[in-house]
């Protein structure tokens, strides 16, 4: 969905990569705001598995909560962007991380191992 789309108000099923906008809304940030839905959504099993692309925000509350319940990619490199016309957007000024929702976790760390450090979950 594009951000004119509004894919907050629009349903989400099957595959979904997110790649949520940076910022807040009404003082609440947008990674976290739709990483919750995105959560909820996989939860009711509307969603049958996700990559959630972040910013790498460790000491955010959104972010922890993300740490310590999902699988986490950090990717070596900042990662590049491309325009919808095929120009570059640029390097991204900060780490990122790639978050899975699933149940292949064998194969998100499998493919997701070449690009950097995979992470498990802390289960109490």
């Amino acid at each position: 969905f594009t951000k004119e789309m509004d894919g907050l108000a629009r349903p989400w099923f099957g595959r979904v990569f997110l790649n949520p906008p940076y910022g807040t809304t009404s003082g609440e940030s947008n990674q976290g705001i739709w990483a919750t839905r995105l959560i909820e959504e996989y939860e009711c099993q509307r969603v049958e598995a996700g990559i959630l692309l972040v910013k790498a925000a460790l000491g955010y509350e959104w972010f922890e909560s993300l740490w310590y319940d999902w699988p986490v990619c950090f990717p070596r490199q900042r990662l590049s962007f491309s325009m919808p016309d095929g120009s570059s957007d640029g390097q991204s000024k900060q780490g990122s991380a790639l978050f899975y929702f699933g149940n292949d976790i064998e194969r998100f760390t499998g493919v997701f191992r070449a690009f950097g450090r995979v992470i498990m979950p802390e289960k109490d």
